[in-house]
């Protein structure tokens, strides 16, 4: 079957010769992921599937605990393609809950736990969700009130699932609820919901970096999510008996699609443990061994800490995933390291092992799959560039989408004629020892990459337009050697109002229910923007000015520096 029995309004799907094209590449165009996942828990029953700071979890219990899951939630009236929000950290109960969700045909709208009034508002209302997974409350945010003030602003949300093992009065304890469940009766009924998934419909509604205003819904389908995994799995010759540390979102497209996904349908083990400190990393590594790591760019100096004085094995890790940082992988923690370069609209690039050193610390890798398609072309065109030339990155593939969810307008200019998917990154292309590998070299977008949390400048610029005295403010990436870059806000002020303090902007935008994370980390008092010839602002030029005045500041702080304290030659 190629087309969706029961298309969902504001999804695109793909064309039906584009889907039969596909399945005759041996694309799985008639599976869902949750079969797929309920097979590969029946064959590794006794492995380990979970292991973390609660204990152990085998696959026949992670199997009995999902469908549990699955069949309270028919229960309470979620049905096939209904939508939930989530908001829960790395943990047992977010993979509990989002497999529940698989085999219950709820699609999963993946927030992040950091997110508020702001973001979930918005995304709750636009993915029309009628649930809500929270974590639960803990000393820095009591997450199922959040959770039920937010359902008190959106109508559409019927029912909150709360994790761990205490009630919160209206809400639905997950702990408790899937052990008030018969689990004969829960695999009956998964198995007749599963057989009637459609491979067509979405599985899961990742989200975009967002280039203006808040992010943009993706709706990821069944079979295609399949592949992706499948894809990564198989790119990196990696095998059934990895041990796998995400340290980045679990609910992120990449801890998805790349990290847990493709280990626990091939029988991984995955580690949820997600305390990040030099001891909790140091406890990561000497109580679970991974084989596989992935690794942001702000944890790798902590990493190397935790590795100091440990007695740890580096011969049993197989790869340290990380968006730029493979040298510093390989020469600082002696570990093998590759890059990966994607996005939650589907196309995945990595290294792989064997790679030449030249593409493993310079290139992002190659396409996982033989069907990916990538051009670099100049900006806005489909007019190709040469070797070695800067261009935007153009993709399309058997698992990269077709359009944005409900977002006509915006697909408009994303996609081409031809559905290739204008990706706002610049790319360019190197050929070593025969084999063609994409070089990042930034971006188009005006988005700040902090250490992998994406954050569109467009969105916290209208926030912070209203503070008082304020006329005129850009906010521009500012490079971090730990975050890769930070927010920087330059400002224009009124007569007799001085610039606002990190901490005041910060306050200003915790009233509006903006995360934390998107909050500018300096302010910058500038007398007037600098333009361009279309009397636009010049982020580029804001861009040059925060790097120069940075590394002026970082040349002032080495003269003063005291005689003891420089390297003496």
């Amino acid at each position: 079957m190629t087309l969706p029995r029961e298309p969902l309004r504001g999804v695109v799907y793909p064309p039906p010769d584009v889907v039969s094209h596909y399945a005759a590449q041996g694309v799985p165009v008639d599976r869902v992921l949750a079969s797929e996942l309920c097979q590969s828990f029946a064959q590794h029953h006794s492995r380990t599937a979970i292991t973390g700071g609660e204990g152990k979890m085998t696959y026949g219990e992670l199997d009995r605990a999902t469908d549990a899951l699955a069949y309270v939630l028919h229960g309470l009236g979620l049905m096939p393609l209904d939508r939930a929000v989530f908001q829960m950290s790395n943990s047992t109960d977010l993979l509990i809950s989002l497999i529940g969700c698989w085999k219950a045909g709820v699609i999963p709208i993946c927030t992040l736990a950091t997110h508020r009034e702001a973001e979930i508002g918005y995304l709750a209302q636009h993915g029309g969700a009628t649930g809500y997974f929270v974590q639960a409350a803990d000393s820095k945010f009591d997450y199922p009130a959040f959770a039920l003030q937010m359902q008190a602003r959106v109508p559409s949300i019927k029912h909150i699932v709360t994790g761990g093992a205490s009630s919160v009065p209206g809400t639905t304890s997950l702990r408790q609820a899937i052990t008030s469940v018969d689990p004969v009766a829960a695999k009956a009924h998964v198995e007749r919901v599963c057989a009637s998934l459609d491979p067509m419909q979405p599985v899961v509604f990742q989200l975009s970096g967002g280039t203006t205003g808040v992010p943009k819904i993706i709706p990821r389908l069944n079979f295609e999510y399949l592949y992706n995994m499948q894809s990564v799995f198989d790119w990196n010759d990696r095998v059934s008996d990895e041990v796998v540390f995400c340290a980045g979102p679990m609910v992120h497209n990449a801890g998805m699609v790349c990290h847990w996904g493709p280990s626990l349908l091939r029988g991984g083990t995955i580690i949820v443990d997600n305390v990040l400190t030099v001891e909790g990393l140091r406890d990561i590594l000497a109580q679970h061994h991974p084989t596989w790591m992935f690794v942001p760019r702000p944890l790798i100096g902590r990493m190397k800490q935790a590795m100091a004085d440990l007695d740890f094995d580096a011969s049993d890790v197989k790869g340290v995933v990380t968006a730029s940082n493979t040298k510093t992988v390989r020469e600082e923690l002696g570990l093998p390291g590759l890059h990966i370069f994607g996005m939650a609209e589907g196309l995945i690039m990595t290294t792989r092992i064997d790679d030449p050193l030249d593409a493993l610390e310079v290139s992002v890798g190659r396409p996982v799959s033989r069907l990916d398609e990538v051009l670099i072309v100049k900006p806005g065109t489909t007019e190709p560039v040469t070797i070695g030339e800067t261009g935007e990155l153009i993709c399309r593939g058997p698992y990269t989408i077709r359009g944005y969810y409900d977002a006509e307008d915006r697909n408009k200019d994303a996609f081409t004629a031809d559905g290739f998917y204008r990706s706002g990154d610049l790319l360019s292309t190197r050929e070593v020892g025969g084999n063609i590998y994409f070089v990042f070299e930034g971006r188009l977008k005006d988005v700040i990459n902090r250490g992998g949390e994406k954050i569109s400048c467009d969105e916290i610029e209208r926030a912070i337009r209203g503070f008082p005295g304020m006329y005129d403010i850009a906010l521009v990436a500012m490079p971090d050697e730990v975050y890769v870059e930070r927010g920087c806000a330059f400002v224009c002020m009124e007569s007799g109002h001085s610039a606002p303090t990190v901490a005041a902007l910060g306050l200003y935008l915790q009233a509006k229910g903006i995360a934390k994370y998107k909050w500018p980390e300096r302010v910058q008092l500038i007398e007037a923007m600098p333009t361009t010839s279309s009397a636009k602002i010049s982020k580029p030029l804001l861009r040059q000015m925060i790097t120069d005045i940075l590394r002026e500041e970082s040349a002032l702080t080495k003269q003063s520096e005291p005689l003891s304290a420089k390297s003496m030659t």
